[in-house]
């Protein structure tokens, strides 16, 4: 099963640089049946990430459709943990830190871990079961509807815990990036906690790696001017870097 997941993982990978792949083709790369790929291909088509075309697929416009968490975890995972270690060196001991959902949120939950004197609010029953256990880190898990696949907490009572609570640092997982559209997610729920943990937080942290640059989501959550930092790595095109520092938006590159 694993390596059926890491194949249609690849296969994802492979339609972002080039919008097309063949059968035939994807046989022979994978070196295994065309009936296995054709498989492979219904099962990525049932969860709305492609389109079935004649002999292969293509890629379908991804701004309403969310790629499933196992599939994004892995997904530029070193650069994710680059982006992780700059966030969480950013964090002081003694603050209190809302952790968003996603995978990169995740990852910066996963480098705070050992730290003192931390109060850590969560949406996400991930990070909440990362750091359930750690003596150091006084954890407020916030409640409401579980979001199934994502396991983030959404809805009202999540949105009104920001009208008690203020954290001094908010740190922010994003499904888009533009100078012009600004920040961007793909689920309205979702979005909602965001914007209500802007608000209320000190200051906002972005954690998102280089391929959600220039890419614009379903949700807008903010414009580039209402955040205060975005932790990225460095992009084999710098002119992406450079729109965005055009803004008053601060970049640090890993």
């Amino acid at each position: 099963m694993k390596y059926v997941k890491n194949r249609q993982k690849e296969i994802l990978e492979l339609l972002n640089q080039t919008d097309k792949v063949l059968i035939a083709e994807l046989s022979e790369r994978f070196n295994v049946s065309e009936m296995t790929l054709r498989r492979d291909l219904d099962i990525l088509s049932q969860k709305g990430v492609i389109k079935r075309i004649r002999g292969g697929a293509i890629k379908i416009n991804q701004g309403s459709y969310e790629m499933p968490f196992e599939m994004r975890y892995e997904k530029e995972f070193e650069e994710k943990n680059s982006i992780s270690k700059k966030a969480a060196s950013m964090i002081r001991d003694g603050e209190t830190v809302f952790i968003d959902t996603g995978t990169t949120a995740l990852a910066v939950a996963e480098e705070l871990k050992e730290r003192n004197n931390l109060t850590i609010l969560t949406s996400s029953l991930r990070v909440a079961w990362v750091l359930a256990d750690r003596p150091n880190i006084n954890l407020i898990v916030l409640g409401g509807m579980v979001r199934k696949g994502e396991r983030s907490m959404v809805g009202e009572l999540v949105e009104d815990v920001f009208d008690h609570f203020y954290p001094d640092t908010f740190i922010m997982g994003v499904g888009g990036v533009d100078a012009e559209s600004g920040f961007t997610d793909f689920n309205i729920e979702d979005v909602k906690v965001k914007r209500k943990a802007m608000k209320s937080s000190q200051r906002t942290i972005v954690v998102a790696d280089e391929s959600k640059l220039e890419k614009k989501a379903f949700v807008k959550i903010a414009s580039i001017n209402e955040i205060d930092t975005l932790i990225t790595n460095k992009p084999l095109n710098m002119e992406k870097i450079n729109r965005l520092k055009k803004t008053e938006l601060t970049v640090v590159l890993t």
